[in-house]
Order: structure tokens, then sequence, then C-alpha cells
């Protein structure tokens, strides 16, 4: 079994079939026949060929999906401005308030590595152009922070996602006025 769970074999399948399902459509629409001349589809080839276009697609999609779920870490790229507190550390702070408050623990992301990448920072075009380069002047950065995926809420069925729902603004009451950065 492939390291994605098995599906990997299961897209490029269903990559196959759309493929075949798009290039029929192609060739019965351009390509002249003797039982066609004008290399015209009817409606119900075309109809036909259209829905095994749509159902290959359709499983192709939800093949990705799965492998996309099957990941256990996710990696968010920003780029914010150099005076925004860095995420790792508001998430950092949440986890100190979350040791003791009972409505915050268990909710916090963990971050199983962040980085700056000051290489790629606006401050050296910002130099160059003889602009200003404080923290406060708009300079930006590019971030990497990579958790452990979280639960989505929207796979809850409709009382634990409303359950889920309400501690979240639980949670957010108390953190939110002690966080670093106020938002």
């Amino acid at each position: 079994m492939a390291e994605d769970g098995g599906n990997s074999e299961d897209i490029r399948r269903t990559q196959g079939k759309a493929r075949k399902a798009g290039d029929r459509i192609d060739d019965q629409c351009e390509a002249p026949t003797q039982d066609n001349p004008e290399g015209v589809m009817s409606d119900l080839e075309a109809a036909e060929a259209l829905r095994a276009y749509i159902q290959a697609r359709d499983a192709y999609q939800e093949a990705y999906i799965n492998i996309a779920k099957a990941h256990s870490l996710v990696l968010k790229v920003s780029w914010p401005e150099m005076s925004r507190p860095a995420e790792w550390e508001i998430i950092s702070h949440a986890q100190t308030l979350g040791e003791t408050d009972k409505f915050i623990k268990g909710h916090i992301p963990v971050v199983e590595y962040a980085r700056e990448l000051d290489r790629y920072s606006t401050h050296h075009i910002r130099k160059f152009l003889n602009l200003p380069t404080d923290t406060n002047s708009g300079t930006r950065a590019l971030r990497l922070t990579v958790m452990k995926r979280l639960r989505p809420i929207y796979d809850l069925d409709e009382k634990q996602f409303w359950d889920a729902f309400w501690q979240c603004v639980a949670c957010m009451d108390p953190f939110f006025w002690q966080a670093p950065g106020h938002y």
C-alpha cells in the first residue's frame, strides 16, 4: 500500500477515465467518419460522453480530497507585515493559557515547525528604493507554519457542530483580550 493510503492509484485510474472521456468527446466532435460524415455527435452521444467525463472528474476530485485528508500535517504560507506578531508566538501564548483554562485546552493547534524567511522580505526592495524599512513601514516577510491537522468542524453532525462552534466562541473570549496583537 502506498504511503498516501493507496489513493494515488485511484487518482491515476480516474485521471485515465477522465482523459478517455474527454478524448472521446474531442474525437467525435472533430473527426468525420463513414457513419457521421460531418463529424458531429448526436445529442445522445454527447450527453453520454459528457456524463462519463463528469463522473470520472468527480471521482478524481474525491480521490484527491481523500489524499489531502489523509495527511496529518498542514502547511500555512503567509506574507504578513513584519509588525504583526508571528502566528506561532500567538499559538504558544494560547497554549500557555490553555494549561489552566478548560475552555481553551484541547482547542489550540500544535505547531510542528515555523519559520520566517527573511531572505524573501520586502525589506530588501524597500531599502533599494530608499523607502522606510522599519517594522511599522509595511515591510512584509514570508512565513511558513506547519501544524497538525485539526478535525474539520464541517465533518461533524448537527449536534456536534453546534457544540464545537460554541466551544470555539467560549475559548475566544478569555484568549482574545490577553493575546499579543489583540486580533
